[in-house]
């Protein structure tokens, strides 16, 4: 009865995982819609002054209009895959480990307190241990990285080509680390209950 409940308790956490796959590629597919949006945004900014004041005519009739013409067809905006040759290559594939470990981090949490129900105090709160190293490569590579491309492309210190290439290949990056995460889903859980049967030892 019990393994019925866990194998049932991990295709619901797997369809989450599944759902978060599902909403980034709908952001992605929506990428060239919100860019128009932010360009719409941005000069609304320097019309209002302020963001409230912005939110507010956004919903005034006249404006509601500007606001549709922004949908735009989903597409690469002429990235292709030769372009991630034009960038740096690291803080890409730091990416998806990123974004693989922290889709499941609290999830495996709260599967391995259900596996390991005599340390479930200790699994649940032991998610920072799996996200823990996420948290370290965005610290190290990928913010600092992506910071310094958007900066240079500002300063006109290399083109604002590669700020688009970046964004493209941040958000692919993004749905195949929530893929990923499926594969890493129960490691990352066994991980886990390891490291809680370790502290339970230890106090």
């Amino acid at each position: 009865m019990k393994t019925n409940s866990i194998l049932r308790l991990q295709f619901q956490l797997r369809l989450i995982i599944l759902g978060a796959t599902l909403g980034t590629l709908i952001g992605w597919l929506l990428m060239p819609t919100f860019v128009e949006i932010y360009k719409k945004g941005i000069n609304g900014m320097e019309k209002f002054g302020s963001l409230p004041k912005l939110i507010i005519n956004s919903f005034n009739p006249k404006y509601i209009k500007k606001w549709i013409e922004c949908l735009r067809k989903p597409s690469l905006m002429g990235v292709t895959l030769k372009s991630l040759n034009e960038i740096p290559k690291t803080f890409i594939y730091a990416n998806v480990i990123v974004i693989s470990i922290y889709t499941v981090g609290v999830l495996c949490a709260l599967y391995s307190s259900a596996v390991n129900s005599e340390y479930a105090r200790q699994t649940t709160l032991l998610s920072s241990v799996v996200n823990g190293v996420a948290t370290i490569l965005i610290a190290l590579i990928v913010d600092p990285m992506s910071s310094l491309i958007t900066d240079q492309a500002v300063a006109g210190e290399r083109p604002l080509r590669h700020v688009k290439i970046m964004a493209v290949f941040l958000i692919a990056g993004m749905f195949a680390g929530t893929l990923i995460s499926q594969l890493i889903f129960l490691p990352a859980s066994e991980f886990i209950i390891f490291c809680s049967r370790i502290l339970s030892k230890v106090f």
